[in-house]
This record gives structure tokens, C-alpha cells and sequence, in this order.
């Protein structure tokens, strides 16, 4: 059996146009989630007039916050996924069946999730975190854990919404909840309009308002959305089916787990950076914020590439699948020339103007994006190889790589760079270069393994369906 559709290459050319058209299409996802990731660096950028310890604080409690809400997003994140396969059987049932499944698998992982933050000093103190650092960390995290709920159900809406066309209206719900974020951090954290100031506490306060007013929007738009038959959200909840939760977790779960994996990268590098001091810690918080914000465009394009994916397997077109990791290729190519811009040029003029940091932080933080632009490279084509993974369901090929890469290897070479050789953080974020390399070299080297054997993709697809 062949898989060829496609008998003549297309030109490089062509490979443009059709990444220039990808990107096009993923504008308003990207400019969300922009919106969406710039609330971690307006936080940063406003905590940060209270202090580098203050802003060391709010590096620790994200690192802790961030790693749970990452097994939260594999759920809410397949939501779209599950949803676009329910309404192509045009069965009103089973497309209620999904959403109740969906639904009913987030909230028993947010209790779950809940659970395991009950006691965060705890967990901030078996980081081996100064006391000083653990009081205020888990003070904001105490307040922001009751959010996780409204967080992932959010994910959840935006999943749905996503897949019956009405992505436009998340574009606008980002930027609002950005811009109000930004307002009640104003308010709450110096303490204006007859507001007490209260510091780090006031940015959990703010975030966590923010979070639950996108909600009762996204809510509210699903209940009244005409693209679908009329589907209830927590009516009839009660009576899901175990099937429909265990299908959801079969799918989900690997994402899930693949993504905490990740987080527990991220979020050792944080705390490592913390046995450096103060000083190291709030330079790391600093670069990681705008890391963040500067994936927004990655991953929205990402999410084009799954699609595409996931079209050429379903055709069986292995000839269209083959250029497939070549677009990411192209992508990154391109966005690293606003990367290294940022790095060099834009960050180097602008910080000392907009962060209130110490001046040996701010020296850190400028010499450290050169390594950020790097890191972002690497960990860039990574996202996109594993998009590519996932349109034919290979999730747990990507748990176990990644598990590889991500915490044996790279935790060990920001260990090994950072503390065992002393080369402090510029050494941690070396490794992390190294680190994303790796990764990403690992994924196109399983990418080229299913491509050559087109009846394994198949087989998955097929399963799937």
C-alpha cells in the first residue's frame, strides 16, 4: 500500500507561502495568548518595585503555581480535540457525553491538584527556599491556589469555543482580562483608591479576579453559542459515564504528565537558582516572565501545525507529513530574528527604565538574554516537532522523551554547569541551552522514525478514530 499523495516536492517557495499562510491563520490565537502570557511579566514588572525580594518570591510561587496548573492544561487542552471528534458524528448524544467527560475529568483533577497544595511551605522548604522567600511565596500561593479551578475550567471553554469557530471572541476576553489584571494590580498591590497596600498578596488578589471574570465570560458564551446543538455544562454532570472520564484521561493524561515534565524543568531551574541568592533567584523570575510572553507566537503557530498533522495522517498523505517539521523549521527561523533582537537590542535599552531592580540584577538579567534567545531557539522547534507528534496521537513517545531530556538530562546539567563547576546562573542557563537542543534533536529524530513507517501513523489515527 502506498501513502504517497503527493508525487512532486514542493520548492522552498512554496514551504514560505505555506508558513506565511499558517501564521496568518494563528494571528488571533497568537495575539490571546500574548495578552494571556503578558500577565506574567506585568506582574513581574509592577512586584518588582517592591524589591528584589519580593520579586524572588513571586519567581518561587509561580515556579510551584505554573507546575500544577501544567497538569491541569493536558486536560483542558485536549478539550478541542475530543470536542472536534464528537461533532463530527453528528450525535447530539455523544457530543454531550464529551463535554460532561471533559468537564467532569477537570474538576477531579483540580481536586486532586488542590490537594497536593494544602501545605506550600512545606513544599517550598523541602526546596531548600531562604525562610524569607517561603513566607512571602507561600502567602501569594495560598491565595492564587483557589483560582486553579476557574483556570483550567477557562482551558476548558477556550478549547470548545476554539473548535466551533469562535476564536475571535477569545482574542478580546485576553486582552480584557490583561488590561483588568493590570488596573487591580495598580489598586491592590500599592494601594490606591482607599485600597490597603498589600504587596505580593495584592498581585494573587488581582490575577485571581481577573481569572474568575474570564470565566463567567467563556461560561456565559458557551451557554448561549449557536454553532452546535445545545449542550449543557454541569446539569446532568452527576450521571456521566465512567467511560466517557476514562476516555478522556486515556486521551489527556500523557499530554498532561508530558507537560509537568517540562514544569519540573522549568521549576527546577528556578529553585537551583534560589541557592544562588537573591539576586540569581530575581534574574531568573525576570528572564523567565519574558520567556513566557515571547512563546505566545510559538505556540499558537504549533497549534496550526497539530491541525496540519493531523490532516496529512488522516489522508494517509505521508508526502505532505514529510515537509511537515521543515514549516517549523522555517517558523523558528524567522521568529529568532525577533528574538535575538529582543535580546541585543530591545531589552538591553528598555530594562533599566521599566524593571526597579538593583543594578547587579539588571547586569544579570541584560548579560542572560543572549542565553534566553538561545534556549528559545531550541525549545521553540521542540513545541513544534511535538505538534507535529501529537496529530497523529503520539503522546507517549513525547512523555518519555521528554521525561529523558527534560529532568534526567537537563536538571543535571543545570546542576552540573550552575553549582558543581560555580558558574553560578549563567551556567544554569547554559545548561539549558544544551538542555533545548537535545530536545529538540530527540523529537525530529522520532518524527523521522513514524515517517518512515506511515502504516504505524495510520494505525494510530485509525485507533483514534
Amino acid at each position: 500500500m502506498s501513502y504517497e499523495t503527493t508525487p512532486s516536492s514542493p520548492t522552498l517557495t512554496d514551504h514560505f507561502g505555506r508558513m506565511t499562510t499558517m501564521v496568518r491563520a494563528s494571528l488571533p490565537i497568537m495575539i490571546g495568548m500574548f495578552a494571556d502570557m503578558s500577565i506574567n511579566i506585568t506582574d513581574t514588572i509592577m512586584v518588582g518595585h517592591l524589591g528584589p525580594q519580593a520579586l524572588a518570591s513571586l519567581g518561587a510561587a509561580n515556579a510551584l503555581f505554573m507546575l500544577c496548573l501544567m497538569f491541569m492544561f493536558g486536560i483542558g487542552g485536549m478539550s478541542s480535540a475530543l470536542l472536534a471528534q464528537a461533532i463530527t458524528q453528528n450525535n447530539p448524544t455523544h457530543t454531550q457525553s464529551t463535554v460532561h467527560g471533559v468537564v467532569a475529568t477537570t474538576i477531579l483533577v483540580t481536586i486532586i491538584t488542590l490537594f497536593t497544595m494544602i501545605d506550600t511551605q512545606w513544599i517550598l522548604h523541602r526546596a531548600n527556599q531562604p525562610q524569607y522567600i517561603i513566607h512571602d511565596a507561600s502567602d501569594y500561593l495560598n491565595i492564587r491556589r483557589w483560582s486553579l479551578i476557574f483556570i483550567c475550567f477557562a482551558v476548558v471553554y477556550r478549547g470548545f469555543l476554539s473548535t466551533i469557530g469562535l476564536q475571535y471572541y477569545l482574542t478580546y476576553i485576553s486582552i480584557g482580562g490583561l488590561v483588568l489584571n493590570i488596573i487591580l494590580n495598580y489598586i491592590l498591590i500599592y494601594g490606591h483608591f482607599g485600597f490597603p497596600a498589600m504587596g505580593i498578596k495584592g498581585a494573587a488578589y488581582a490575577s485571581n479576579i481577573a481569572v474568575i471574570t474570564s470565566f463567567v465570560i467563556l461560561y456565559i458564551l458557551f451557554r448561549h453559542q449557536k454553532k452546535i446543538p445545545p449542550v449543557t455544562v454541569f446539569k446532568g454532570l452527576l450521571s456521566t459515564p465512567l467511560s466517557a472520564i476514562s476516555h478522556t484521561l486515556k486521551v489527556a493524561l500523557p499530554v498532561s504528565c508530558a507537560l509537568v515534565v517540562e514544569m519540573i524543568f522549568w521549576s527546577g531551574n528556578t529553585m537551583m537558582a534560589g541557592w544562588l541568592g537573591v539576586d540569581a533567584l530575581a534574574a531568573h523570575q525576570t528572564i523567565g516572565s519574558i520567556a513566557i510572553m515571547m512563546l505566545s507566537p510559538i505556540i499558537a503557530f504549533s497549534i496550526m501545525l497539530m491541525i496540519q498533522s493531523g490532516h496529512c495522517a488522516g489522508q494517509k498523505d505521508n508526502h505532505g507529513l514529510r515537509h511537515m517539521p521543515l514549516l517549523g523549521i522555517l517558523f523558528m527561523g524567522c521568529y529568532s530574528l525577533i528574538l535575538f533582537t529582543m535580546a541585543l537590542v530591545v531589552v538591553p535599552l528598555t530594562a533599566p527604565h521599566i524593571f526597579t531592580l538593583p543594578e547587579t540584577v539588571l547586569n544579570t538579567m541584560i548579560s542572560g538574554m543572549i542565553t534566553l534567545a538561545f534556549t528559545q531557539v531550541g525549545y521553540g522547534l521542540y513545541i513544534c516537532f511535538t505538534s507535529i507528534l501529537k496529530g497523529f496521537n503520539d503522546t507517549h513517545a513525547i512523555l518519555g522523551i521528554s521525561t529523558l531530556t527534560f529532568v534526567i538530562i537537563g536538571l543535571s546539567l543545570g546542576y552540573t554547569f550552575g553549582h558543581i563547576m560555580s558558574y553560578g546562573i549563567m551556567g544554569q542557563w547554559v545548561g539549558m541551552i544544551v538542555t533545548a537542543a537535545i530536545t529538540a534533536c530527540a523529537f525530529y529524530i522520532r518524527f523521522r522514525w513514524m515517517y518512515n513507517r506511515p502504516h504505524t501513523i495510520f494505525n494510530k489515527v485509525k485507533y483514534a478514530q
